[in-house]
């Protein structure tokens, strides 16, 4: 998870380095580096901490020449706690190789002790020294060469940008299960983990594929496929979204990105919607296919399984077909009975988490379609899939989703819509009810972000609790677990969340004088259900914040705060009740003092098992 960049120019590339390395700080932010060529040979500069130290440290050196080549690193901590010797770059022990990696090296153990035993000292507790030190004993000026010798050595995952001595103006990169991209720019050739670090510097990228190996100068970008020969690699032009990265005027990313979800949904939305129909053929699936799916399987990890959760609910209700959603981490290593006639849904906004990835080559192994929901231009996932729904949610920054999971959201309510159609279960009346329904959604949820300050009143009850539960049943059920995610990631504050039923089972001994209790209720056929247990726990002293329909808030007038969500469907509900959770998390997290673009401990995208 963690990321990597490399530029080749004719002109000084230090403050090019630091930019990319901000717009890659999602990917992990615990310590960060680099490697310069300078004339003397190369700088490697390197500290625990964000980039802003990194940053201090190069402004107090003085470098007579530019700099025109160089690598670049921020790290995730995998192997090693977050030091300044655990920072990359890694050096190998002749002192003539620098390496960054991002991905794991998981036999990096045999590794150490087959080079210990030659006598190499390693100074670091990382995988990627081992990296260092191997290339550097079968390198002999061919970067090529010595990756065919060491590449079957290697277990696990890697890209990886590499300098070499006697190489002063070249970069060398491969990549195996971990994203890597090339880019050309003006008078500059580039690597870097993610498009959205370079885009500003480049007209045209290309993916790097897996063991697929180049060379980087300033003139040119050499290609070589798996088998060491050079190949022709197709280059297109960088996407225009991104190269605005920007904050737009708002404190955070975050903030600006709860601000952006109505007219990001629209534009999702607007993909599945043709001529005020639902287009059946939104997702490339075959209408025969469609008609004929026995079952749907859902892979996802954190946020993008909670909108797997809600689209079990929605498959099952709307198109009455058999639907699992499982963790991608459990579903890659459970037995799974797949048919022929089923089909693998798989979420995920970067399209590169690897246990998701892993779900699908599993899927594929069995000659079950994958379908996929992302959100990332030319990801893995979107290549190995055998279909692809991209969603319109555009660059995401902040480590905690918003807009990306309410993307994937309107993604899933235009599968069921499409799949209860090819299946002859969507009555033409229905159809335009819920098309209706769908295009008021944006202008639903941006109503719901005015009511940001109603929400940051209760943000200080929350931000003095050492634990809040989030409770709901069916579809406020993924809701409740969205909500509770939110709260931890940015907050640090420790939620739970499960079903509204559960909590007679055990959950309520918890429940005590003021413990705060968000209360999601919006199922209208079990309505009185979920009205019971939220009693149930306001018996016992909880601060019960409700969430419902405008209709319903009378019902829970019981309640310490109720916030109303405009009328619709309930099936839609979880894209609404969701914008409140994220504001009531923002802001809790805010008066917390928390950093929170990048909470502790976490990376954007999930790229290591």
């Amino acid at each position: 998870m963690c990321g990597i960049v490399g530029f080749a120019a004719n002109d000084d590339i230090r403050k090019k380095l630091l930019s990319s390395l901000r717009k890659l700080e999602y990917r992990g932010y615990d310590s960060s580096g680099m490697s310069l060529k300078i004339r003397e040979g190369t700088l490697n500069i390197k500290t625990a901490g964000r980039i802003d130290l990194l940053e201090e440290k190069l402004n107090s050196l003085y470098l007579c020449d530019d700099v025109k080549t160089g690598i670049a690193h921020t790290r995730w901590a995998t192997h090693g706690k977050p030091t300044q010797s655990n920072a990359h770059p890694h050096t190998s022990f002749d002192g003539k190789i620098q390496v960054v990696h991002n991905g794991i090296i998981e036999n990096a153990d045999e590794i150490k002790q087959m080079l210990s035993a030659e006598g190499i000292k390693f100074v670091s507790e990382t995988d990627t020294e081992a990296i260092a030190h191997l290339f550097a004993k079968h390198y002999k000026g061919s970067f090529v060469e010595a990756m065919l010798k060491i590449r079957p050595l290697l277990a696990g995952s890697y890209a990886l940008a590499i300098l070499a001595k006697d190489k002063p103006d070249s970069i060398f990169a491969v990549c195996r299960k971990s994203p890597l991209i090339l880019a050309r720019g003006e008078n500059q050739n580039i690597l870097a983990s993610d498009i959205s670090a370079v885009g500003n510097e480049a007209q045209l990228f290309t993916v790097l594929g897996d063991d697929e190996m180049a060379v980087i100068t300033k003139e040119d970008i050499s290609v070589f496929t798996r088998d060491g020969k050079k190949k022709q690699a197709v280059f297109i032009p960088v996407p225009e979204e991104s190269t605005d990265i920007t904050k737009n005027g708002f404190d955070t990313f975050m903030r600006k990105e709860i601000d952006e979800q109505g007219g990001r949904v629209r534009e999702t939305l607007q993909e599945g919607i043709k001529n005020g129909e639902i287009d059946v053929n939104f997702s490339g699936l075959p209408v025969d296919f469609l008609k004929n799916i026995r079952k749907v399987h859902i892979a996802a990890c954190g946020s993008a399984y909670h909108a797997g959760i809600a689209a079990k609910y929605l498959v099952e209700s709307i198109a009455k077909t058999e639907c699992e959603a499982v963790f991608a981490s459990e579903l890659r290593y459970k037995d799974t009975h797949f048919n022929e006639n089923d089909l693998m849904l798989l979420i995920s906004q970067s399209g590169e988490t690897a246990d998701t990835l892993a779900a699908l080559r599993k899927a594929k192994e069995n000659n079950v379609k994958t379908l996929s929901i992302v959100n990332n231009t030319l990801s893995t996932m979107e290549r190995e899939s055998d279909f692809v729904f991209r969603t319109k949610a555009g660059a995401e920054i902040a480590v905690a989703t918003t807009k990306a999971f309410s993307c994937q959201l309107a993604a899933v309510y235009l599968l069921s819509l499409s799949l209860a159609k090819a299946k002859g279960m969507l009555t033409k009346e229905d159809e335009a009810g819920a098309v209706d329904t769908l295009n008021k959604l944006p202008v639903y949820i941006n109503s719901l972000i005015q009511k940001e300050n109603e929400i940051k009143t209760l943000s200080k009850r929350l931000s003095l609790a050492s634990s809040v539960f989030f409770i709901g049943r069916l579809l406020d059920f993924a809701a409740a677990e969205e909500g509770a995610l939110k709260l931890k990631e940015i907050s640090y504050i420790f939620a739970d969340s499960f079903p509204a039923g559960e909590l007679k089972h055990g959950t309520i001994s918890l429940i005590a004088e003021g413990t705060p209790v968000v209360a999601i209720a919006t199922q209208e056929k079990i309505f009185e259900k979920t009205l019971s247990n939220i009693k149930e726990v306001k018996a016992r002293g909880a601060f019960v914040i409700a969430i419902c329909f405008e209709k319903d808030a009378h019902r829970l007038s019981f309640c310490d705060k109720v916030i109303t969500l405009p009328d619709t469907p309930d099936i839609l509900s979880v894209s609404l009740s969701v914008v409140p959770l994220q504001l009531l998390s923002y802001h809790t997290a805010l008066l917390l003092g928390n950093d929170i673009d990048k909470p502790r401990n976490l990376a954007k995208s999930v790229t290591v098992e």
